[in-house]
């Protein structure tokens, strides 16, 4: 029997926070695309600017999200300490997930 797994986490970010990555996502060359028909079209569309944002983190959605805030520099320094803030979350996330994934790796190898 073949173990198949997606391993994925509901995380939520604030009105803030939310809005700096949707500013990150938007103006970088490369993941721009996923504002407007792909990871995030369906968390961006329908939120107003006042709310946090609510979704749900796999490793795809966590690649882009660290690659569109540590690819681009605006220099606000005010802006690069929340922006600093946002990747330390990521990555804190990011290690839950990992983690997961070995666990579920040694469980296969068993």
């Amino acid at each position: 029997m073949e173990l198949i797994y997606n391993v994925a986490l509901e995380v939520e970010i604030n009105s803030g926070e939310s809005s700096l990555l949707h500013k990150y996502i938007s103006l970088h060359p490369e993941h721009r695309k996923h504002i407007a028909s792909g990871q995030f079209a369906e968390y961006y569309n329908d939120r107003e600017d006042a709310e946090g944002l609510q979704f749900t983190l796999t490793k795809e959605v966590l690649d882009i999200c660290v690659a569109v805030l540590e690819d681009q520099e605006f220099g606000d320094p005010v802006e690069d300490e929340d922006k600093k803030r946002l990747i330390d979350k990521f990555y804190s996330w990011s290690k839950i997930i990992y983690n997961e994934e070995d666990h579920l790796e040694e469980l296969k190898m068993e």
